[in-house]
């Protein structure tokens, strides 16, 4: 994974499978589940969040500049975000406050936020756009584009994973920084919060399709989802990797807040004091049963079409068209997911409220069916450890290698670790 060209997005989710590793060995350092890296994972940790820093564009965005052009090359504005939560842990537990990179380090993580709050398309919502009751009466009045182009913002699928994970993250780490009397009287981080929990939903919403499935771009100007894509593929498609990447996005917020809960509420501070009162709000308990409810609603329409499309246990690229070709990395994102809501559903202080109508009987086929993925994602691993099949960068138009699918591996596999443990 380390030895590939990586994009923006692509350093980000790298860098998530190495920091979900690196918690996962610090929780359970006599594990045998995984095997251990030659070199001290902060190694890499620190090197990838040092590069998506250096290479921030002027406009604030993380891992988007290559050689000298200052504007960056990339054309995205929330793939750049994916990296954050990376360079926040850095900035936590790597560096000490005297490292003479520390101060740059947060000043780039710091304009990527304010990149997301301030400097980024966004689609305004209008009257009729969204059901009356879908959202708090404070959410966000604008849904991220995905493109950095005020003339043609886009939401794609891919996003809802790539910027509010981040937002959770800076949040909780904004928090933190002001520890104190301050603390209770800040209400950034609690907005930063809210609107990432808002994003979510409101992707969710916009690209949802009558199938239940998620569409892949949706035309912010045109309200419609977009047309010629590239050959063979348009906006409404339900693209296989792109309902992925939202279903990780859940679970990935969702396992962030209850690690902060673990970690940070069980003695009497004000940090502690000021998250239990945006978790008791009524408009938060709405909406992380809302986001907690697009997992289990989607979950199982996705698995439908498993057992329907290939003989290899694998899915479609586009998941309802068994014309596309078969393809490893959903598999994977999917078990990744499944057994990243089972830990969470075992051992979670924090999660388990949200998930309530969950019984046993579901967790058992949940289970096995994460296994059974998992299984056939594996076979799909060549003698060098790449994992074949998978959309295949650059263009994500046929089956080969990406960067993304070596790195959904990692967190596929740290994923039934943690549940093999919490089961234990």
């Amino acid at each position: 994974m380390l030895t590939m060209q990586r994009a923006s997005w692509e350093q980000g989710v790298a860098a998530q499978a190495l920091l979900e590793y690196e918690h996962y060995v610090a929780r359970y350092p006599k594990q045998d589940l995984l095997p251990k890296l030659q070199v001290d994972p902060m190694v890499y940790l620190y090197g990838m969040a040092h590069e998506a820093c250096l290479r921030a564009s002027v406009d604030g965005r993380l891992a988007t500049r290559v050689n000298s052009d200052d504007e960056g090359s990339d054309g995205g504005a929330l793939d750049p975000a994916c990296v954050g939560e990376a360079g926040i842990f850095v900035l936590e537990h790597i560096l000490a406050s005297s490292d003479s990179t520390a101060e740059p380090m947060r000043k780039a993580i710091d304009d990527m936020m304010n990149y997301l709050l301030v400097k980024a398309p966004r689609m305004e919502i209008r009257e009729g756009d969204i059901p009356e009751n879908l959202l708090p009466k404070d959410h966000d009045q604008g849904v991220l584009s995905h493109t950095k182009s005020h003339k043609n913002p886009q939401l794609w699928i891919d996003g809802v994973y790539m910027a509010p994970t981040f937002m959770v993250s800076y949040a909780l780490s904004d928090l933190e920084r002001f520890e104190g009397a301050d603390s209770t009287q800040r209400t950034s981080w609690w907005q930063y919060l809210d609107s990432a929990l808002d994003q979510v939903i409101l992707y969710f919403h916009f690209l949802r399709l009558p199938s239940g499935l998620l569409g892949h771009i949706y035309d912010c100007n045109a309200r419609a989802f977009s047309v010629d894509i590239r050959p063979g593929m348009n906006g409404s498609k339900a693209w296989g990797v792109g309902n992925g990447w939202a279903l990780g996005s859940i679970v990935r917020i969702l396992n962030a807040l209850d690690r902060f809960f673990e970690q940070r509420c069980t003695q009497e501070t004000t940090v502690r004091t000021a998250f239990l009162r945006w978790l008791e709000k009524v408009d938060t308990s709405k909406r992380l049963g809302s986001v907690a409810g697009l997992l289990t609603y989607t979950l199982p329409i996705i698995l439908s079409y498993n057992d329907l499309t290939s003989t290899e246990g694998l899915f479609h690229n586009i998941i309802d068209d068994p014309s596309t070709f078969v393809e490893t990395n959903l598999a994977q994102m999917i078990s990744a997911t499944i057994f990243r809501l089972l830990q969470l559903l075992k051992n979670g202080s924090l999660v388990k409220r949200y998930f309530s109508d969950l019984d046993d009987a579901w967790k058992e086929i949940m289970a096995a069916k994460a296994e059974s993925l998992r299984n056939s994602a594996v076979a799909k691993v060549d003698k060098w450890g790449m994992v074949r099949g998978t959309c295949s960068s650059p263009r994500f138009d046929r089956p080969g290698t990406a960067t993304e699918g070596q790195a959904w591996a990692i967190l596929m596999e740290v994923g039934r670790a943690e549940f093999i443990m919490a089961s234990s």
